[in-house]
C-alpha cells in the first residue's frame, strides 16, 4: 500500500512552487492487451479541437480508422505526421494504403522528408498527450510488450505539440490529387499486402 501512494504521489505533484507540475500517468502493455489502442482511441474521440499524431507506421484496425474519420467529420483538427523515407518498404506502402479514405474524410496526413519519423506521439487540445514505443499496429496493439507515458495537464504536452507543429514545416502534406494519380497497379498491391497486416 505505501508503494502504491508512493507512485501516485509521483504520478501526480501538487503545485507547491517548489516541484514543476508534473501529472503523468505510467503505462504498460502486454501481448493481446488492447490498453493502448484504447487509449489513443480515446484521446481521438475526445478531442474537441485537435489531435495531432506521430507514427512510423500507419497500419490502422477498423476500429481505428472509424475513430478518426469520425472526429475529423465532427470538425476535429485530425493530423497524422508519417515518414517519407521508409525503414521497411512493404509496411510503407500499407501505411500509404491507408491515407485514402483518411484524406477524403478531412483528417490531414503529412510525411517527414528529411528522414525516417520514429516518433510515437499523440497530442490533443493542448490538455493531453502520450509518449511512448507503441506504434499505431497491430504488433504494437496486440502482439508486443509496449510502454508509455499519459501525460495531462502538464506543460510537457504543449512542447509535443510544438515539435509536432515545427516537423510540420519539413513535411510535405498528402493531398486528395496525389492520391488520385496512384497507379491501379499500386493499388492492388496495398490491397493485397492489407491482407498480411497482422504478420508485418
Amino acid at each position: 500500500e505505501e508503494s502504491k501512494a508512493a507512485q501516485a504521489r509521483a504520478d501526480e505533484k501538487e503545485d507547491t512552487g517548489e516541484y514543476t507540475i508534473v501529472r503523468t500517468k505510467h503505462f504498460s502493455i502486454k501481448p493481446m492487451d488492447e490498453q493502448e489502442a484504447i487509449m489513443q482511441m480515446n484521446m481521438v474521440s475526445h478531442a474537441r479541437k485537435y489531435v495531432y499524431m506521430d507514427t512510423p507506421y500507419l497500419i490502422l484496425n477498423d476500429s481505428m480508422r472509424q475513430t478518426l474519420i469520425l472526429a475529423a467529420k465532427n470538425g476535429v483538427d485530425v493530423r497524422i505526421l508519417t515518414p517519407h523515407i521508409p525503414d521497411k518498404k512493404i509496411v510503407f506502402q500499407i501505411t500509404r494504403g491507408n491515407y485514402n479514405s483518411l484524406v477524403e474524410a478531412g483528417v490531414r496526413i503529412y510525411e517527414y522528408t528529411p528522414g525516417f519519423n520514429h516518433a510515437k506521439n499523440f497530442v490533443a487540445d493542448d490538455a493531453y498527450g502520450i509518449v511512448g514505443s507503441a506504434n499505431m499496429d497491430y504488433r504494437s496493439y496486440f502482439l508486443h510488450f509496449e510502454n508509455g507515458i499519459l501525460l495531462y495537464d502538464n506543460k510537457e504536452v504543449l512542447k509535443i505539440r510544438d515539435d509536432f507543429l515545427n516537423s510540420l514545416e519539413k513535411s510535405q502534406e498528402i493531398t486528395r490529387e496525389e492520391l488520385k494519380e496512384t497507379s491501379l497497379a499500386v493499388k492492388l498491391v496495398r490491397a493485397v499486402l492489407n491482407l498480411f497486416v497482422p504478420l508485418v
